[in-house]
């Protein structure tokens, strides 16, 4: 698997995204969590905004958003 993949029918936050950051899995959400750190859409993690997008995922360069995953852990997310 190229992406971790959360999908949230209320649209909420999940915790896999900390674990998915943690192990510096790419992610792609059908959701736009609000933190405030750094966190935006397309750079940080791909939103998915329908059902079709998850068949462009395997198009998408993933190391990008692994790159920025990675980032995130451990600027923001790890517990330190």
């Amino acid at each position: 698997s190229k992406f971790g993949v959360i999908l949230s029918p209320r649209r909420d936050k999940n915790t896999r995204e900390y674990e998915f950051s943690s192990n510096h899995i790419p992610m792609a959400l059908n959701y736009q969590p609000k933190y405030e750190i750094p966190f935006e859409p397309m750079e940080h993690y791909y939103y998915l905004q329908s059902p079709d997008d998850l068949m462009k995922l395997k198009d998408i360069d993933a190391v990008k958003y692994s790159e920025k995953s990675k980032w995130v852990w451990e600027n923001y997310f790890r517990p330190d």
